[in-house]
């Protein structure tokens, strides 16, 4: 009876065991169906992957054949009777699994699925997606959402750009309607300060103010005013052209208002005619350039044009951030600086040469005079060369009188040597010039002056160059500093970590 009863507890055992298994199997075939799946995706809010979904497919098929083959040859029906009687019965009439999806037990239902798996592969091959599933996943998906949206902009901004529209049609009114739409598109648009456009815009006005800094001193002398006045004011038109485009762009120039950028044109040119800036745009276009009608020698009159220095600055600012060796820029803007001032300085000395009527002047006077500087000389022969007869013998008694001959080796080296004829003009200034730079680096080596005025202006002059010589050297250290300042750093790390403390040991 024992015996009896320990088989039949075995086998109840091993049906149970049978009986999950195929319960597990049910639950996974009916967990991977199309029902099942949108159930789970409306429950938990989030969409199955197509290769997923479809892989499941492949794999449910598969079990769904190998165990329809099976129950059809081995004949056991038990794991199917123990399974009718957990299944519950609908409305109806169709027999459904609590919790699960609805069997698919007939060859039917089988050959259905079997299909369906085979025409989701073949899509899951072919790369044909559902369309409503796409969309769906496209809702649900916010970064792929985004994604696909930035490749669609950001090809349809390629396309925009490389395609060529075809101008329009002057003849027609339509045409003429598209033109002014440009037009009034193009004026009203506003520009970013900080856009190359703007930027390269910038480098043209400083290049035209530039001119007016160099030129404008220029005209003290009077062979510039003879040679080149007609070229120096067809220059200076174009820098007028150049300044009355640049108030366009300052009128269209974006600006921050409390963090927020404005980029509408009213407000910009609200802006540009609320600040100060706007006077010194338009006193520089001031038509000054009428008075030379009157006195053509005074081009002093085209001195409002400096005015426009402020792009100046604000060019040099911007390079300054976007060139890669800032370094070397510093030193380029400070020699450009230097040369500028002296270049205004000593013209300024020539001006006041012209009242002390330099003609009449000599090497010991302090203001300028031909007799100061000379056409380099220098010889058309070779020493070295006997043949070429380019030295004199002299015994020790010529060569100690040898003043009293001066005249015999003027015309001894007569032919025997090449003029430099620089043209006045260029005597003047580097004469100038070469005043200027030893005075405002307080290097003096000049004439001591001969009257009061002379001595203030030297004296202005020096004090004048003291200071500019003490930004220089200010700067150039500021630089060196910058240079090393990487070094410098670790140093001071290095000497930090070596002075370490001492603690006392105690026991």
């Amino acid at each position: 009876m024992g015996s009896i009863n320990a088989s039949s507890w075995h086998e109840s055992k091993e049906q149970q065991k049978r009986l999950n298994a195929q319960q597990q199997s049910s639950n996974t075939k009916c967990q991977c169906t199309p029902g099942r799946a949108k159930t789970v995706e409306q429950d938990i809010g989030y969409q199955v992957p197509h290769f997923g979904l479809s892989f499941c497919y492949v794999v449910v098929g598969g079990m769904a054949v190998a165990a329809s083959s099976k129950a059809s040859t081995s004949g056991n029906n038990e794991v199917d009777v123990e399974a009718e009687k957990k299944t519950s019965t609908s409305d109806d009439g169709k027999v459904s699994e609590p919790g699960l999806c609805p069997s698919n037990d007939s060859a039917g239902s089988r050959f259905a699925a079997v299909v369906r798996v085979a025409v989701k592969v073949k899509h899951w091959l072919t790369g044909r997606a559902d369309v409503d599933n796409h969309r769906e996943r496209l809702k649900t998906d916010f970064i792929m959402l985004g994604f696909f949206n930035a490749m669609y902009t950001a090809n349809n901004g390629l396309l925009s750009a490389v395609s060529t529209e075809v101008p329009p049609d002057l003849t027609t009114r339509e045409g003429i309607q598209k033109l002014l739409k440009q037009l009034k598109t193009a004026f009203t648009s506003s520009i970013d300060d900080t856009a190359s456009t703007f930027y390269y815009w910038s480098l043209i006005v400083t290049l035209a103010c530039f001119y007016n800094f160099l030129s404008i001193p220029l005209t003290i002398y009077a062979e510039f005013q003879s040679h080149y006045f007609v070229q120096w004011l067809i220059g200076g038109w174009f820098a007028d052209v150049v300044n009355i485009v640049d108030l366009w762009f300052q009128a269209r120039r974006e600006f921050l208002d409390d963090g927020v950028r404005h980029t509408h044109w009213k407000k910009t040119l609200k802006h540009y005619t609320k600040s100060f800036i706007i006077y010194l745009d338009l006193i520089a276009l001031l038509p000054t350039d009428l008075m030379l009608l009157i006195y053509p020698l005074w081009g002093f009159c085209r001195l409002n044009r400096l005015l426009k220095i402020h792009r100046v600055s604000d060019f040099l600012e911007r390079t300054e951030i976007r060139t890669n060796f800032p370094n070397m820029f510093r030193l380029f803007r400070l020699i450009c600086i230097c040369f500028v001032i002296f270049h205004w300085n000593g013209c300024f000395y020539f001006l006041v040469s012209i009242a002390y009527k330099y003609e009449n002047l000599n090497v010991d006077d302090w203001a300028f005079s031909f007799d100061k500087i000379f056409n380099a000389i220098y010889p058309d022969c070779d020493a070295r060369f006997v043949s070429q007869n380019c030295s004199v013998i002299e015994t020790f008694e010529e060569w100690a009188n040898r003043e009293d001959r001066l005249l015999y080796f003027d015309a001894f080296f007569a032919n025997r040597t090449k003029t430099t004829n620089a043209t006045t003009l260029v005597r003047k200034y580097m004469l100038s010039f070469y005043w200027s730079a030893l005075t405002l680096t307080t290097l003096g080596e000049q004439p001591w002056p001969n009257d009061s005025f002379e001595t203030l202006y030297e004296t202005v002059d020096t004090l004048f160059g003291l200071i500019i010589f003490a930004v220089i050297v200010g700067d150039v250290g500021a630089m060196v500093t910058a240079m090393n300042l990487t070094r410098t750093n670790f140093e001071e790390r290095l000497d930090g970590s070596k002075s370490t403390p001492n603690f006392d040991e105690r026991s």
